[in-house]
């Protein structure tokens, strides 16, 4: 990785700082007689090119980005909603929340920042009393937080005049992009494996494929991304300590522990961490509770008496 230090010695260019440096320049010159007018034209002119080039180059960058980016978000769209089929039937598989085991290289895709997005997600939407919706809902904020990313990278990509660097990010997002893919895809083919009769069995075998494909990309871009000497620290941090990971999913535990806390809390400690079944049963008791005192009263001496039906009381408008 040789090539990396070159890059960071690229030094910001002020149009206007250089322009007027020429003028001064070619000022001088002129009255010792060293240039002709003419070449003292030519000189800002070629200085106008050299901008205009580099201008045009973060624009054809940016356009580029913005296309990928644009395609990365439709497909990522599709994957949700698969996802969110999924989530209806079921919660979201632990094994897609675990910290990655075995060695880790550069080289090789292992999901780390995929884990960790889907983790804090989770944390976010974290419902002990609504299970399907948490699952639902985390799918949603999952892409919400993939959107922000390639938003933020976007924007970086275009305030960097640096073309070098700027190629770096380029390249590094497309091999975050191509990691969400193949992580999404491989929820959808398993899931759908363990769920016949959600997602049809061509769709599985698609996302299956799918996965495979973008794995390879993302392999295929990190060999060219070391291989060209771009940010050694990038994949470093990507790879070497689980310290920023093993931070985030602390807070999404501790977050997830607050939440179930708070809305125990809320509810008077009554439902506790109660199944969907417990939890539809006692609401069932408190409608009925609700029910009876609006049809009673509290009279004492109508305890225990059944509040009246619908059919009953349209039974007795109708016999009247």
């Amino acid at each position: 990785m040789s090539g990396g230090s070159n890059r960071s010695n690229y030094e910001p260019r002020d149009f206007e700082r250089e322009e007027e440096k020429l003028r001064v320049e070619n000022a001088e010159l002129l009255a010792a007689k060293q240039i002709r007018p003419h070449e003292a034209s030519e000189r800002r002119a070629r200085l106008e090119a050299e901008f205009r080039e580099l201008e045009n180059g973060r624009k054809f960058d940016v356009e580029k980005n913005e296309r990928h980016s644009a395609r990365i978000i439709e497909q990522a769209k599709e994957n949700t909603k698969l996802l969110a089929e999924l989530a209806r039937k079921s919660e979201i598989d632990p094994r897609y929340m675990q910290k990655p085991d075995g060695p880790r290289t550069p080289e090789w895709p292992d999901f780390t920042h995929e884990t960790d997005r889907l983790l804090r997600a989770y944390g976010e939407q974290f419902d002990p009393l609504d299970k399907s919706g948490t699952a639902q809902r985390t799918i949603g904020a999952e892409l919400a937080h993939l959107s922000k990313e390639v938003s933020d990278r976007a924007r970086l990509i275009g305030n960097t005049d640096d073309p070098a660097l700027r190629k770096d990010l380029m390249i590094e997002g497309r091999i975050a992009d191509a990691d969400y893919l193949a992580f999404s895809s491989k929820r959808i083919a398993e899931q759908a494996q363990r769920h016949p009769g959600v997602l049809a069995s061509e769709i599985g075998e698609k996302h299956r494929n799918l996965a495979d494909e973008h794995a390879a990309e993302s392999i295929r871009l990190r060999k060219e991304y070391i291989r060209s000497g771009a940010r050694p620290d990038w994949l470093a941090q990507q790879t070497a300590s689980r310290e920023v990971y093993e931070r985030s999913l602390e807070s999404a535990e501790r977050g997830r522990a607050a939440l179930t806390s708070e809305r125990t809390a809320s509810n008077g400690g009554r439902y506790g961490a109660l199944s969907n079944v417990e939890m539809s049963d006692k609401k069932r008791e408190l409608h009925e509770k609700l029910v009876h005192q609006t049809a009673y009263g509290n009279d004492p001496s109508m305890a225990g008496t059944s509040p009246p039906s619908r059919d009953s009381g349209r039974g007795g408008r109708g016999s009247r």
